[in-house]
């Protein structure tokens, strides 16, 4: 795994090393779980059908896995836009723009993790 790859990508693995108590393979086991999650592909599929029960599950579901797995460019989003479901005081627009600043910020973060895992 090429560690310096995710942290030049804005993944603090030195966080998600100590999260993991120092074990390098329980993190990358752990970042391999998220690769192949299709949590995103869920949360696409209830925003687009404006299911906003189903997207607060998803969104708060990768709120934790990524914050426990420290990838903060995917939880500052995602916890955004739970706080906008939580609330209930956010226009479709806001919604919207939300929901794909997180999807961007999940796909870079994917991207960088399969890249990171191939090395």
């Amino acid at each position: 795994m090429n560690e310096k790859y995710l942290i030049q990508n804005g993944i603090n693995y030195n966080e998600g090393l100590k999260r993991c108590l120092g074990k390098k393979d329980l993190y990358e086991k752990i970042l391999k779980a998220f690769v192949k999650d299709n949590i995103l592909t869920k949360a696409k599929k209830a925003m687009h059908e404006k299911n906003l029960t189903e997207l607060k599950f998803c969104i708060h579901e990768i709120k934790g896995s990524s914050a426990n797995m420290s990838l903060t460019s995917v939880y500052l989003p995602a916890n955004e836009i739970n706080n906008l479901l939580v609330e209930k005081k956010y226009t479709e627009e806001e919604l919207i723009n939300a929901f794909d600043n997180f999807s961007k910020s999940y796909s870079t973060a994917l991207m960088a993790i399969k890249k990171a895992l191939s090395e």
